[in-house]
């Protein structure tokens, strides 16, 4: 007799960290021929559903937050861009240490700007614990960009597909 078994894959955290860009329009995208790539951002392999992302920033500031999602076109040979979302991070107001990136600010709320975002806050809105949740549309690759800003720091992403 055949058995089905269902079983829940354990998801995962993977870090990567990226220093913002100061200049005007970093966080624009076009279609283009070569994988997505960017020193002021980072790219994220997917899942085919959702995207959990954490924040952590080296500055106390808000930043604005652009999700783009890479699809790629065979008949061209080239990946397009599509902005799944935008949003204004806003971290705490005092610095946590997490393994692997150091003293930080943590995201603990946002403020939804363009697209479909669902923004988990921490505790009260202002406590730790913050994420959001992005839908990738299947896209391929996800990129985190950050406007620019002229402080620069450096942002951290946990990520974890759904």
């Amino acid at each position: 007799m055949a058995h089905v078994t269902l079983t829940t894959d354990v998801k995962s955290f993977a870090l990567t960290s990226f220093e913002i860009s100061d200049a005007a329009g970093n966080e624009v995208r076009i279609v283009q021929t070569t994988r997505p790539t960017d020193n002021s951002s980072t790219v994220i392999g997917t899942s085919l559903n959702y995207l959990k992302l954490k924040f952590y920033s080296s500055a106390s500031s808000n930043e604005s937050i652009f999700v783009w999602g890479w699809s790629f076109w065979p008949d061209q040979m080239a990946w397009v861009p599509q902005l799944l979302c935008s949003f204004t991070m806003v971290p705490n107001g005092s610095t946590s240490t997490v393994p692997g990136v150091g003293t930080v600010y943590e995201m603990v709320n946002a403020t939804k700007l363009t697209g479909d975002v669902k923004i988990y806050a921490g505790v009260g809105a202002t406590s730790n614990g913050g994420f959001v949740l992005v839908d990738t549309l299947g896209c391929q690759f996800v990129e985190v960009v950050a406007g620019g800003n002229p402080s620069q720091p450096v942002i951290s992403v946990l990520s974890s597909g759904l």
